[in-house]
């Protein structure tokens, strides 16, 4: 059991890492390297990222702390209920996050944190949806729903109404990529503000992040690590979906494609990946028991 003191320095500690990452200044490493030196105050916090000696990232992190405080974060995050989740929160950081290569340091929550204690399943696909695809989301997502968290990333098309689907009688969680307090698109507004009410939103960035091309590979890549195994619906050849899939098969997580026409430009992706390994998504009976059978 720890000691009073060590809790303290613990949530200090993890105060101080949400507080460097919220400036979106610094390295990975460098982020962990404040964990490492457990720092315990802005004045400590301030030493530590001097000792980092780069110009630039000195004057970002002093605009920084001059537009925003500690104080500040303390407001938002009360004000529109988000929860930052670090890796040093052993009680609700992700197990299956954990288990990754690189597993994030700070994540912002709105929702039920219980649902990351849960085994659960990514699910993605092309932004434009066809009939194909959404009827393969209607046969396999109902049963999963019931087994799994559907994971997904609340893009158009494919991830959206899979995060629909999953609604009707299971949980999801949706990681998005931009900060907690941005809707990207704009048209999922309600949508977002649902799974933020009643299920788990999820955001790898800082809160006051802007749209950045990077941050949607990113937010695959958290995706990926979430999840216990990873299905794609639909995908292009080029698809990001097919970022995800990569992502997860790195992590040696099982990965599923839904099969579909070769005459079908949204099926050369899942095609390809079926051709190079993964499993075909035909039946839900036969997911879940390949994905439990693999727990």
């Amino acid at each position: 059991m720890m000691l009073k003191n060590e809790e303290d320095v613990l949530a200090m500690t993890e105060s101080m890492l949400v507080y460097a990452f919220e400036s979106g200044v610094f390295t990975y490493r460098e982020l962990a390297d404040i964990i490492q030196a457990q720092v315990t105050s802005v004045e400590d916090l301030d030493r530590h990222i001097h000792g980092i000696q780069d110009t630039q990232k000195l004057k970002a992190w002093g605009r920084f702390k001059q537009k925003y405080s500690l104080a500040y974060f303390r407001k938002l995050y009360k004000r529109y209920h988000i929860h930052p989740v670090t890796i040093l929160s052993t009680q609700t950081y992700p197990k299956a996050l954990l288990q990754t290569y690189q597993p994030n340091l700070v994540l912002f929550c709105q929702g039920d944190l219980a649902i990351f204690q849960k085994p659960a399943m990514a699910v993605v696909g092309s932004r434009k949806m066809s009939v194909y695809g959404k009827a393969a989301i209607d046969q396999l997502i109902p049963e999963l729903s019931e087994a799994v968290v559907i994971v997904s990333g609340l893009a158009k098309g494919v991830d959206a109404y899979t995060h629909q689907a999953a609604m009707s009688g299971g949980e999801t969680i949706a990681v998005i990529g931009t900060g907690l307090l941005t809707s990207y698109p704009s048209e999922h507004h309600k949508l977002q503000a649902k799974i933020a009410h009643d299920h788990l939103l999820v955001s790898p960035l800082p809160n006051h992040a802007k749209i950045q091309p990077w941050h949607f590979p990113y937010r695959n890549l958290t995706i990926a690590g979430l999840s216990q195994a990873t299905m794609v619906i639909e995908a292009a050849e080029k698809s990001g979906s097919l970022i995800t899939a990569n992502y997860a098969l790195q992590e040696n997580r099982l990965v599923f494609a839904v099969p579909g026409p070769i005459s079908n430009p949204l099926s050369a992706g899942t095609n390809q990946l079926i051709y190079y390994g993964a499993t075909p998504a035909l039946q839900a009976s036969e997911i879940l028991r390949d994905l439990f059978f693999n727990v």
